[in-house]
């Protein structure tokens, strides 16, 4: 499924559908839009807990930031009954939130409110909020008060602040924008050494500045600790589990990995880029199949999310899949220009026997990084069969061992 598929409409899902829209920064300074989008991130992330409810993925609503679209064609092409949209002000040591509910079905607002009170209520604001909507659309106030009783927060407004600022940067991506992440997050711990989230991010932060997989083991065992003392503050963070999941991928725990996504999509079932790296680890344990069934599920949930196609290439080419994997590497080709997915276009084609076009491809690596080796660069697999199956096609494709 592909979003524009998604755009000719598809059924609403059989439980209680929401999109919410990116929240205007009604501050007058631009240097607020973190703080909107922060608390429409919350907003997505808390409603996402619920059971109950079918939640469109943020990378799906913030796709209509500043687009003029009216609220029944967004509904439509994300198939979804409900939408909430919004404002943010932010003022000295005060905050207007305004909220609505809209039936993009029949066209009603279903319920609206605007909170003006003290910034220190901004965490009252939100849980009153959260609980009116999924009090409101599924019928059942006990939900939106059993979602409530489990939750921790940080108590202080500066630790908040920080985490905002560290997840806007995080998402910039780049050197300089993930070393200034990695420092809020640092900051948000000091300013409270007991909000989970800031460790969580915290220990992302780290290997993604660090490259990842290439991250060094003194990174990675830094990284491990801050996940590890995230889900020992707040067990039922579904983030805390999902990043920590991420680390033990990035240090090869597979296992590991895919027991702890598991458990953050447990506690939060609407995190679509949770369950796609739970397929890419899926992809290289020998569970594939299932792999491809979570990513159906993910795009289901957010039709713009675009590095699925990662994960896909991966469970296809492990089911030696290799016509759709080639597709597959090509469109994350389109976000991701690195010299391993082009490699990895390389083996499909070679196990295609389209050998004369894996050789120019494997060319084009070498010439964007000539110290590239399949030795070094081979991620671990599980089964040495899988392992083997793609060293052989890097290697007919003329890659150096």
């Amino acid at each position: 499924m592909t979003a524009h598929a998604r755009s000719e409409g598809l059924p609403l899902p059989d439980k209680p559908s929401i999109a919410v829209l990116p929240f205007t920064n009604m501050s007058g300074d631009p240097e607020q839009q973190y703080f909107a989008d922060g608390i429409t991130e919350d907003i997505i992330t808390e409603l996402s807990r619920a059971r109950g409810l079918f939640v469109t993925a943020r990378n799906s609503s913030f796709s209509y930031r500043d687009k003029a679209v009216d609220v029944r064609r967004i509904a439509h092409e994300l198939s979804v009954r409900y939408v909430v949209e919004g404002s943010v002000r932010r003022m000295a040591g005060r905050i207007r939130i305004t909220a609505q509910l809209i039936d993009a079905v029949s066209g009603n607002h279903v319920w609206s409110e605007r909170f003006d009170r003290s910034i220190d209520d901004l965490f009252a604001i939100q849980d009153e909020l959260i609980q009116t909507i999924v009090a409101t659309i599924t019928g059942r106030l006990e939900d939106a008060e059993i979602w409530n009783s489990s939750r921790k927060r940080t108590g202080s407004l500066s630790a908040y602040d920080c985490l905002l600022r560290g997840i806007e940067q995080l998402r910039a991506y780049g050197p300089e924008v993930n070393r200034r992440a990695r420092e809020l997050f640092e900051q948000a711990v000091a300013l409270d050494p007991q909000y989970a989230l800031a460790h969580a991010y915290l220990a992302l932060s780290l290997v993604i500045e660090s490259g990842y997989f290439s991250a060094p083991d003194a990174i990675k065992q830094r990284a491990l600790e801050s996940a590890v003392t995230a889900v020992g503050l707040d067990p039922r963070e579904s983030r805390c589990h999902i990043f920590l999941g991420q680390i033990h991928r990035f240090r090869s725990e597979y296992d590991l990995a895919i027991s702890h996504l598991e458990r953050g999509l447990a506690l939060n079932p609407n995190d679509a880029t949770g369950m796609i790296h739970l397929a890419s680890v899926l992809g290289v344990s020998g569970r594939a199949e299932e792999g491809l069934e979570i990513i159906h599920r993910a795009i289901k949930l957010d039709p713009f999310l675009r590095f699925y196609w990662g994960a896909l290439a991966i469970c296809l080419y492990t089911l030696r899949r290799y016509e759709e994997a080639l597709a597959a590497h090509q469109k994350r080709l389109e976000s991701d220009k690195s010299p391993w997915w082009l490699a990895k276009e390389a083996a499909c084609l070679a196990q295609l026997g389209r050998l004369e076009e894996a050789h120019a491809l494997a060319a084009e690596v070498l010439r964007r990084k000539p110290s590239f080796s399949v030795r070094v660069e081979m991620p671990h697999y599980k089964y040495p069969g899988d392992a083997e199956n793609l060293r052989q096609g890097l290697l007919m494709a003329g890659l150096p061992e």
